[in-house]
């Protein structure tokens, strides 16, 4: 059935009053391409992605009435999760909304804008959807659907995952913390969070993820062929308590840098750990869930700028 869609125990049905093409390209922002065309849904995106301009939906039928139904089981019984009743450029807004507060530099399924099903799938045990709280991810779906602020459980839930696994922020996890937070400073009437590395972004978290990625970097250029890093070992304490392992790191990089093998990319290494901490006043003794997250971007943001420079040689950027 096109107009249906299950996200770990939450079934979303949707329909319009008069046949419309959302019917059908909704779904497929929740859920996997079948296997037998890996590209359908990329297609899909893309197809509703051009039909908005500047997030307002401007084809045929944007003012026919648009319905949402969210089920999901409940002991012996179904119970619906939400009710969403609206436009269908009501809709088309807040589906072009998801797709723009995700879309980040770096990710791996084209256009930039993954499944929900993908997003969810990398914050759970062992990628595995079975292993998802059911209780946020209904409300992950809702929150969609409304256009609302995404539920704290969803941040909290990517950045335990991202500290259980040593660091590993990946492309995945790093859109929905985007999204995250881009729904979440909008709420505050503050500045989003940019799609790929912001120079001019001089939120402490950012910063100190930022300065974290340099970090490791300069660790990794003078120490070639290296198993572990400082990401193994302190991400998790960085972000969250960074006054307390900061200094041990600063003090780290002045070792990493003697061992630097020409003085030309041992100057790149420290003018680029110095223009980030000019901007950082203090270490702060412990960093809230959004600065956690910005620090999660802040890092990827980085480490992305580094992979895509195009110089290949020790001490530049890879």
């Amino acid at each position: 059935m096109d107009h249906f869609r299950t996200v770990s125990d939450t079934s979303v049905v949707c329909w319009a009053a008069k046949n419309h093409p959302l019917e059908t390209l909704l779904p497929f922002i929740f859920s996997d391409s079948p296997r037998d065309d890996p590209d359908r849904n990329v297609r899909a995106v893309t197809t509703l992605y051009a039909s908005l301009h500047n997030g307002t939906y401007q084809g045929a039928g944007a003012t026919e009435r648009f319905y949402l139904l969210g089920l999901s089981p409940n002991a012996a019984r179904v119970a619906i999760r939400f009710w969403l009743v609206g436009t269908v450029a009501d809709f088309a807004q807040r589906l072009w909304q998801w797709l723009d507060d995700i879309e980040l530099v770096g990710a791996r399924d084209l256009p930039g804008r993954p499944a929900l099903k993908t997003l969810l799938r990398s914050t759970a045990l062992l990628g595995k959807e079975e292993n998802l709280p059911p209780h946020w991810v209904g409300e992950v779906v809702r929150a969609i659907l409304s256009g609302s602020p995404l539920p704290t459980a969803l941040l909290t839930g990517v950045l335990n995952r991202i500290k259980a696994e040593s660091g590993a922020v990946n492309d995945y996890r790093a859109a929905l913390i985007k999204a995250w937070l881009n729904r979440h400073f909008r709420q505050q009437k503050l500045k989003g969070v940019t799609v790929s590395l912001n120079l001019e972004e001089d939120r402490i978290g950012y910063l100190l993820g930022r300065l974290f990625a340099a970090l490791e970097k300069l660790q990794t250029d003078a120490n070639p062929g290296l198993n572990a890093t400082i990401r193994d070992r302190y991400y998790s304490s960085a972000s969250c308590t960074p006054k307390a392992v900061f200094g041990t790191l600063m003090r780290l990089h002045t070792h990493h840098l003697k061992k630097l093998d020409r003085p030309e990319y041992r100057i790149a290494a420290q003018n680029r750990i110095q223009e980030i901490v000019a901007a950082i006043t203090d270490f702060p003794a412990h960093l809230d869930l959004a600065q956690q997250g910005l620090f999660a971007i802040g890092y990827y943001h980085q480490r992305q700028d580094f992979f895509t420079k195009k110089t290949s040689t020790q001490g530049e950027a890879a």
